[in-house]
């Protein structure tokens, strides 16, 4: 058994893009290729940018959700290829921009299988 979200994003004027504004959790048992092989690391760290770098078990969809220490809103990077979610990778890199320097940052590792089921692995941290 295992727990995974389901979240609405909105865009309006005073949001970012990306900006998750309910989620909901469910449990249910997940296939095996939901899981990580190695990572997740941070590398390349650079003025307001840092990428978020992991293997997975087998090829899935990734993202990585992120907030401000403290922030209840988690804004989301997707890893995508000409503009659609790619499903096709084992490993993976998301960059995440738009840090502010110094600030210190809260993500986990999102997979997805190529029927849109999420899972949501465990919460990191790091100052950017």
């Amino acid at each position: 058994m295992g727990s995974f979200f389901t979240a609405l994003e909105e865009q309006s004027a005073d949001k970012p893009a990306g900006t998750i504004s309910h989620r909901v959790e469910h449990e249910s048992v997940f296939p095996a290729r939901l899981e990580l092989r190695n990572g997740p690391w941070l590398i390349a760290p650079d003025d307001g940018t840092v990428t978020v770098m992991f293997m997975s078990q087998s090829a899935c969809g990734s993202s990585v959700e992120y907030r401000k220490k403290g922030s209840a809103d988690w804004l989301c990077q997707y890893n995508v290829r000409g503009g659609s979610m790619s499903f096709d990778r084992t490993l993976h890199r998301i960059v995440l921009q738009e840090l502010e320097p110094g600030a210190e940052y809260e993500y986990r590792v999102v997979l997805w299988d190529d029927e849109k089921i999420r899972k949501s692995l465990s919460l990191h941290s790091f100052i950017a």
